[in-house]
């Protein structure tokens, strides 16, 4: 998949897209919770592994809506417990005052064994601007 960057720092779009698509190739699968999916930026990469792709974000987004399945935040997602298969949750960490209050409530919706899938990025003293990308198997 061909993306034109135009962000400052395209190397590292670049960089972390390419790390995304490979793990997603390997890891992805079945139905997939897009945790913060404003409009979806992955969806191309993630069509051939996944069932379903499901767009949870808040009613206050300054995202485009038309992506959102789920009305929901990152600390209360709408479904039931061990619900997804999959779940991303990419630029959404970073924002949030409570991230661990967040990942736990994902790992609530994700099945024993599923994977999640973050990238946040940040500045200052995080890493020189630089992204950070991470996958975790949830351990029930």
């Amino acid at each position: 998949m061909e993306t034109t960057f135009t962000s400052r720092n395209w190397l590292v779009h670049k960089i972390a897209n390419e790390a995304l698509a490979n793990a997603f190739s390997k890891y992805a699968r079945g139905l997939l919770a897009d945790i913060g999916c404003g409009d979806k930026p992955y969806r191309e990469m993630l069509k051939p592994n996944v069932t379903q792709h499901v767009g949870i974000d808040h009613a206050d987004t300054l995202h485009d809506k038309a992506s959102i399945d789920l009305l929901g935040t990152a600390y209360a997602i709408p479904v039931a417990d061990e619900y997804f298969d999959t779940a991303i949750c990419t630029a959404v960490l970073e924002h949030l005052e409570e991230p661990d209050r967040a990942t736990k409530e994902t790992k609530r919706v994700l099945k024993r064994g599923a994977m999640l899938f973050t990238l946040f990025r940040c500045s200052g003293t995080c890493m020189k601007s630089r992204g950070i990308f991470s996958v975790i198997r949830s351990t029930g």
